[in-house]
């Protein structure tokens, strides 16, 4: 069996060995942090699961949970180091298929591509979500193979099959739709360029394409509409799941401007802004180079017409759907995991200085200038990433001090008595003007990295208390809690001030 092994290993392209060292080694500087240190914050709280499923139309992540547990025979765990390291290996994996998939050749290009999938902030927002890091990374490689077999598969059984693996990845985290039809957009793009077809072939093969896109959203919808119905639950209204494909076209219409216009003009300050600091100039040069490649292949088409107006069309949906979660949901609702497929800008450029053959002085610093700029990208985002990781660590040593300042108050109380409950009056309205504050690191805004604020307001901290301050007492609510309309507590002050805690009626009052 290992002879087995060794064989394969040595058989195996010697780009996609360079694709999983690289991917692991800038995997390592990018994301180290994040592989070696537990970060716990809003949905992470949830150690032991993997939160809500169902209704959220994430029925495979539901059946993952299950398989996991049945083949470990214990539990579901976040685990930092073990979940990140399959999830680095499911990029590795990805990232393979992409550069098999658009035929890469150059080892460089290759080794950039792994590198920037692995780098992209994306991956350094799901190490703030490490308990499904690993499900959602299998969810990429899965309908990245899903969408290789449907675009390359040379029988109906192969394309049948990756139409099944698309819907299913869909069934885990909906957001990666956009990474899916990127893809296959740009090896539509591919197929027109490399081939001199006519144009009713060039139409019979989009058509292919756009059915079998329908026919893996049929799958999730059709295999979503059966958990719903034997679970009897409903979809919840979040992030505008339950309203996908129901709202009018006035506002889908609206929806496309927007997402063009984030491609031209990201906007920053948003929790979905990938291009902080000199990443956004970057990013620029990135789509200048990007359109000079364009128009030289546009220009070698031109005597063409079929094969121009395809190449046309294909570029100038490629803002549209690389940013198509835009689309899907609005972008008041839009996050940093939801914007991967906003990679396939980088890997457009790569891709085109891979294809392009420049055979002149210019065209070879042209090129060279593509690599550069491809190389600073990792550089900037491994830098990024850790800045990031930096602020989470600040940001929950600060968040364990605040609760285990606040539980030795309450525990200081006189008369104080460990059988009484405790109620948190105000409890997502927690403030304090002698927080620190990290001006260096404010720009930081992506999930779940974004302000202290936030941290101690998010929806689960009495758990994260509970986790990292030892601390889990009987809590009553403060929902019509008759405490509140006494006259003592409506005298007291809010907390950290002194007198914002306090035992009423045999039960400790928290008063934010």
């Amino acid at each position: 069996m290992v002879d087995n092994m060794k064989k394969y290993i040595q058989s195996l392209d010697y780009r996609y060995k360079m694709v999983f060292i690289t991917s692991f080694i800038v995997g390592l500087l990018s994301q180290g942090m994040g592989l070696f240190n537990k970060y716990s914050y809003r949905d992470d709280t949830t150690l032991f699961d993997v939160g809500n499923t169902l209704i959220l139309g994430r029925w495979m992540l539901d059946v993952l949970e299950k398989v996991e547990r049945f083949f470990y025979g214990d539990g579901h765990y976040s685990m930092p180091t073990f979940n990140g390291f399959l999830a680095i290996l499911f990029v590795a994996l990805a990232t393979c298929v992409i550069i098999k998939l658009l035929d890469i050749k150059s080892d460089v290009i290759c080794l950039l591509t792994a590198g920037i999938m692995v780098s992209f902030p994306v991956i350094t927002s799901l190490f703030g979500y490490v308990f499904t890091i690993h499900f959602y990374m299998l969810a990429v490689f899965m309908g990245i193979e899903g969408i290789s077999l449907i675009c390359s598969g040379e029988s109906y059984l192969k394309k049948a099959a990756g139409i099944i693996l698309a819907g299913f990845s869909i069934g885990i985290y909906q957001a990666y739709i956009p990474m899916y039809i990127t893809l296959t957009l740009m090896f539509f793009f591919k197929y027109v360029y490399e081939n001199d077809n006519t144009f009713k072939e060039y139409i019979f093969k989009a058509i292919e394409l756009v059915i079998s896109t329908a026919l893996y959203m049929a799958v999730y919808f059709v295999m979503n509409k059966i958990y719903l119905t034997v679970y009897n639950v409903q979809l919840a209204d979040y992030q505008g799941i339950s309203s996908m494909g129901k709202l009018g076209l006035g506002e889908y219409l609206h929806r496309v401007v927007v997402a063009y216009k984030e491609f031209f003009v990201p906007t920053a300050e948003n929790p979905y802004y990938m291009y902080s600091g000199t990443i956004r100039a970057v990013y620029y040069l990135v789509v200048l180079l990007s359109v000079v490649y364009l128009i030289k292949l546009l220009n070698e088409a031109k005597s063409n017409i079929e094969k121009l107006i395809f190449m046309g069309v294909c570029i100038i949906l490629f803002p549209l759907c690389s940013n198509f979660v835009f689309v899907m949901a609005d972008m008041s609702v839009t996050h940093s995991l939801m914007v991967y497929s906003q990679v396939f800008v980088f890997i457009m450029l790569a891709f085109l200085a891979d294809k392009i053959q420049l055979t002149n002085t210019k065209g070879n610093i042209t090129k060279r200038v593509a690599l550069v700029l491809l190389s600073f990208t990792i550089l900037m985002y491994c830098r990024y990433d850790n800045r990031c990781y930096l602020k989470a660590d600040l940001m929950q040593q600060q968040a364990i001090s605040y609760f285990t300042t606040m539980v030795t108050q309450i525990k200081s109380l006189d008369g104080y008595n460990d059988d009484m409950p405790v109620v948190f009056c105000n409890r997502y309205q927690i403030d304090d003007k002698s927080w620190t504050d990290m001006p260096e690191l404010r720009d930081i805004k992506i999930e779940p990295y974004g302000n202290l604020y936030d941290y101690l307001n998010n929806y689960r901290w009495h758990f994260f208390m509970n986790d990292w301050c030892g601390y889990e007492p009987v809590v009553e609510s403060d929902i019509d809690n008759p405490i509140l309309d006494t006259e003592e507590y409506q005298q007291m002050p809010h907390y950290p001030d002194d007198g914002s805690i306090k035992i009423i009626d045999e039960k400790i009052i928290v008063k934010f």
